[in-house]
């Protein structure tokens, strides 16, 4: 038996979960074995597991929608495959909302039974992805991207914080993306967090990712090569980087060093000695 209990699961329908209904009808299945039935269940994590028909039914009840994605036709595949070692008759039964994202290949030979709920899919919109741009962050603020999948040709109200702060809120369209721009409360580590107003697919209405914020490193460099002048010259403008002294581009110095090969190979030879006084154990 292949129960799908991935995040679709989760989803609402005329007041009852979905995942009920899915349970309903794997009991159903489970009063019919007997005592010489072999059963395997599987699950949306993949992995087949044997047992009576009392340690199936206990394992289907404690499950619940799970962010683990079910490729039903790699498992049909597999449980055909566990059929053709037992040498005796046997049949295939998936009990799922038949998602179309889940509705892969199967593969080898055998009778399959499909259990499916006969209500209609409900429209839903959820959080593809959360974005914050370049890190780390500054100080100042930061660019901050939720998108946003679904079902329905609409716009969904949307909010966005980071760190405990108050959230931002803004509309974004299914299908679509929006941003917003949030001041971190210091440097550190912190939880940015998008969530979507409920509807009848709660799993996917909230999503965290971590972010990072920091002072701009402080730089150093020289004029001399103009192309390494100019990208670190929007670095600065952007900033990305502040004029100082913890890094020098270009030339040996300060706490780090980010060394260039000189334009002239006469010069490596210099460039190699003053690294070796410097302790390094790298050369040209």
């Amino acid at each position: 038996m292949v129960f799908d209990n991935s995040l679709s699961s989760g989803t609402v329908r005329g007041g009852t979960p979905t995942i009920d209904q899915l349970r309903a009808a794997v009991r159903v299945v489970l009063a019919r074995a007997t005592a010489d039935d072999r059963l395997w269940l599987v699950t949306a994590d993949g992995i087949p597991r044997q047992g009576d028909q009392a340690t199936l039914g206990r394992m289907v009840d404690s499950l619940g929608p799970t962010l683990l994605r079910l490729d039903l036709g790699q498992a049909v595949t597999a449980a055909r495959g566990l059929l053709g070692t037992t040498g005796l008759p046997g049949e295939v039964i998936v009990v799922s909302d038949l998602q179309r994202t889940a509705l892969g290949q199967a593969t080898g030979t055998g009778a399959i039974v499909v259990l499916r709920p006969d209500e209609t899919a409900v429209a839903n919109a959820g959080i593809a992805s959360v974005n914050g741009g370049s890190q780390p962050w500054g100080l100042e603020s930061g660019l901050a991207t939720i998108a946003v999948t679904g079902s329905a040709d609409r716009s969904v109200p949307a909010s966005i914080g980071i760190g405990g702060k108050p959230a931002k809120q803004l509309l974004v369209p299914v299908g679509g993306s929006g941003s917003v721009r949030l001041t971190p409360p210091a440097n550190g580590w912190w939880a940015l967090t998008a969530t979507l107003d409920p509807d009848e697919l709660r799993g996917d209405d909230r999503r965290t990712i971590a972010l990072r914020v920091a002072p701009p490193a402080r730089v150093a460099w020289q004029s001399g090569d103009r192309f390494i002048a100019a990208a670190l010259d929007v670095l600065a403008q952007n900033g990305r980087v502040a004029r100082g002294n913890d890094v020098s581009f270009g030339a040996l110095g300060g706490r780090a060093a980010v060394v260039i090969p000189p334009a002239d190979a006469a010069l490596l030879g210099a460039l190699n000695r003053t690294l070796e006084r410097a302790g390094s154990d790298w050369t040209f």
